[in-house]
């Protein structure tokens, strides 16, 4: 009778193989959806957006094709996302939209957030829509789930999942999957449009800017230029160069700043000091360098701190002012220029009560017609005032005039 213990312990004993070790393969995973989860946080715009969330909801259900509605533009061609039979024309999302069925029914539900054709629609009553006709069946799907996404009451996105009658309904734990995912959808979405509407506001502001005739130019804390508009390219021609040359020659296509304003933006830096009551926001003092030959051109320089996060740099505000010579600088044209530079200093409510103060009203008659408070149009003047380095009304009117 064979001792199983012996066994054991002889085959314990015998000398492990000499020959090539084996090593344990490991296969490589398939990506989950936590994976996809991760890379759509990482999207910062909206194609990078669209291929992670089309990755996504490919990974969660079994679906024939996905899309995407970004609702904040109006519903335009450019906005829907399909990786399947894709809108061609504006006239077809337009008829696509007068037939839906499934977004009555989220625009009359707002906040909810996981939806399936077949809670909307009975299957039988589905297929005699004109939807379902003109729509769903010549792409080949019969089955949808939603994820909506909400600013309030205002539906700000869909994702849909469709696919085909031969796949089935969409099971209640794939609606689970989806309701799992909506957090984090909805955080990369909000996030997203937040960035598309900051830039879309930044590129609106730099293309206005670029046509406003006050030179200006925006510098970080290291001096870098983050922005500059055409005037200015034509303000440092002219520091360089001169009034004469520079009607002559063209102005360059980028700001590159001469010694001396760097030097002036350092001293401005170096002044620049946040008011311990209230370190930021905030507007350092207003340096002014006069050129040295040509009489009534200046360049001004602040220092701004906009931001409340202490990471937030303050950057160096540059515009420039040209009077004009002094024997010109009387006439119709010097005096425009010196006004324009001086009300854009303002916000809108002080550059109106501004030109109204140099048609000779009271305080008084200023509170009637801006239907203020006389106290609040004294508050305001006294900002004018500190903003435009003037003592009072009689030289605010002086030099607006």
């Amino acid at each position: 009778m064979v001792n199983i213990r012996e066994s054991i312990a002889h085959l314990g004993s015998v000398p492990p193989h000499r020959g090539r070790r084996s090593v344990p393969v490991e296969l490589e995973k398939p990506p989950s959806s936590d994976d996809f989860v991760l890379e759509l946080q990482g999207a910062v715009n909206i194609p990078e957006l669209w291929e992670s969330i089309c990755r996504l909801v490919h990974a969660a259900v079994d679906a024939d094709f996905a899309c995407l509605c970004l609702r904040p533009f109006e519903m335009v061609p450019g906005t829907i996302f399909r990786d399947r039979h894709p809108f061609t024309t504006s006239e077809q999302l337009q008829r696509f939209n007068r037939l839906s069925v499934l977004q009555p029914y989220l625009l009359a539900h707002p906040g909810i957030e996981v939806v399936r054709m077949s809670d909307v629609i009975a299957e039988e009553d589905l297929v005699e829509t004109p939807f379902y006709r003109e729509c769903m069946e010549p792409c080949g799907y019969l089955h949808v789930a939603a994820m909506a996404f909400w600013n309030g009451t205002k539906m700000e996105a869909v994702v849909c999942a469709h696919r085909s009658r031969e796949a089935g309904a969409f099971r209640r734990s794939e609606v689970r999957a989806l309701q799992k995912l909506h957090a984090s959808v909805a955080v990369a979405i909000r996030r997203v449009l937040r960035l598309h509407r900051e830039y879309s506001v930044r590129l609106s502001l730099e293309r206005f800017m670029q046509r406003v005739p006050l030179a200006t130019v925006l510098l970080s804390w290291d001096l870098e230029i983050i922005y500059e508009n055409r005037a200015a390219c034509e303000a440092v021609l002219v520091w360089e160069e001169g009034r004469e040359k520079a009607r002559q020659w063209k102005p360059p296509a980028r700001v590159k700043l001469p010694t001396p304003l760097l030097a002036l933006c350092r001293e401005a830096k170096e002044a620049w000091r946040p008011m311990p009551s209230n370190p930021s926001p905030g507007i350092g003092p207003c340096l002014q360098l006069r050129h040295p030959t040509e009489s009534g051109f200046l360049v001004e320089v602040r220092v701004l701190q906009l931001g409340s996060n202490p990471g937030h740099r303050p950057t160096l505000l540059m515009t420039w002012e040209d009077l004009g010579p002094s024997e010109n600088r009387t006439g119709e044209e010097g005096g425009r220029k010196a006004s324009l530079g001086k009300l854009a200093r303002l916000s809108p409510c002080e550059r109106e009560l501004a030109l109204l103060t140099c048609e000779g009203l009271g305080t008084a008659d200023l509170a009637t017609r801006l239907g203020k408070s006389p106290l609040t149009i004294k508050k305001q003047l006294q900002s004018i005032y500190r903003k435009l380095e003037v003592p009072g009304r009689t030289r605010l009117m002086a030099i607006l005039r």
